[in-house]
């Protein structure tokens, strides 16, 4: 066998490590959307690729503009121009939160991936202010 096949073989423990953090994935995913007023929830790639996706197909429609919201303001903080590829990460960008009256999106943006939240807040206002 040559050396660059050994190289891209998969290992058992990498194995159980993909599986497992895709399961830790999918239960933080089911924590989140069972939120009140949470209509979606998404995972995507730094290139804008739907990585994980439930609930509201809005998000799903509207991966590419969250991955520019997030490029305009890592500029806006940086004082640049443009976002430049040399460095990838979120030099300390860690929350973007955009409110409208009936609905607002919810960014954590990391190195690799984006966790985007679509939550309507006037549900769970609504149930607080009956309690």
């Amino acid at each position: 066998m040559s050396s660059s096949a050994e190289d891209t073989t998969i290992k058992p423990k990498q194995k159980k490590q993909a599986a497992s953090s895709l399961e830790e994935v999918e239960e933080t995913v089911s924590r989140i959307s069972s939120h009140k007023g949470v209509l979606g929830v998404m995972i995507i790639s730094e290139k804008g690729n739907i990585i994980h996706s439930q609930g509201e197909n809005l998000l799903l429609d509207r991966a590419s503009v969250v991955l520019k919201v997030k490029q305009y303001a890592k500029a806006f903080f940086s004082g640049k121009e443009e976002d430049s590829n040399e460095n990838n990460d979120v030099d300390g960008l860690s929350f973007i939160r955009i409110r409208t009256q009936q609905q607002e999106l919810l960014i954590a943006p990391s190195n690799e991936y984006m966790l985007v939240v679509l939550h309507n807040p006037l549900i769970s206002n609504i149930e607080k202010s009956i309690m």
